[in-house]
């Protein structure tokens, strides 16, 4: 008979532990919905990123490859340094490329922030940034140099750099 006097604290008991394993349950899906929708919106930054940055390339590089593809997005009007300056920007957001100049056939840029590119790049990441930079680069008319400076890192040093660094490239349509 005491057992039943017990009985109705036992179920008040359970559906408490019930109300909080929801709550927990609710909160733990709603931190996995939140993640995704985080991870969904980078990924569509990035592939805005992607997409806005492939208009501003003159050539598409793979280092690896030894191939350039000509960018069929790009306009005529559009290659100048500025411009692909800010395709390389928008597609590398860690290394932030600035045009300090252009003295004769040399384009003068600085990486004030070069961490990410001397160090957590690696080496193979920063010769494909490399690659990439300095081939559109000097596809610009009138640039056959590019100086880069930055402060030098375990993978990377600041240099002049030019086409004949990258050579057997096969152009690829």
């Amino acid at each position: 008979m005491k057992f039943l006097n017990y009985l109705p604290v036992f179920f008040l008991c359970l559906s408490c532990g019930n109300n909080r394993m929801n709550e927990n349950t609710k909160a733990g899906d709603a931190a996995i919905v939140a993640d995704t929708i985080s991870k969904m919106k980078n990924e569509s930054v990035k592939a805005q990123r992607h997409d806005s940055a492939t208009y501003y390339y003159t050539w598409e590089v793979n280092r690896q490859k030894k191939t350039v593809r000509r960018n069929p997005n790009l306009s005529t009007a559009l290659v100048n340094t500025d411009s692909i300056i800010k395709g390389l920007n928008l597609e590398y957001k860690y290394v932030l490329l600035e045009k300090t100049g252009i003295q004769h056939d040399t384009l003068r840029l600085i990486i004030n922030d070069s961490e990410y590119l001397t160090g957590e790049m690696g080496a193979d990441g920063f010769e494909q940034y490399i690659a990439q930079a300095i081939i559109n680069l000097t596809s610009v008319p009138g640039i056959r140099y590019v100086q880069i400076d930055f402060k030098k890192g375990s993978y990377a040093s600041p240099g002049i750099w030019s086409r004949n660094n990258f050579p057997g490239y096969i152009i690829v349509h």
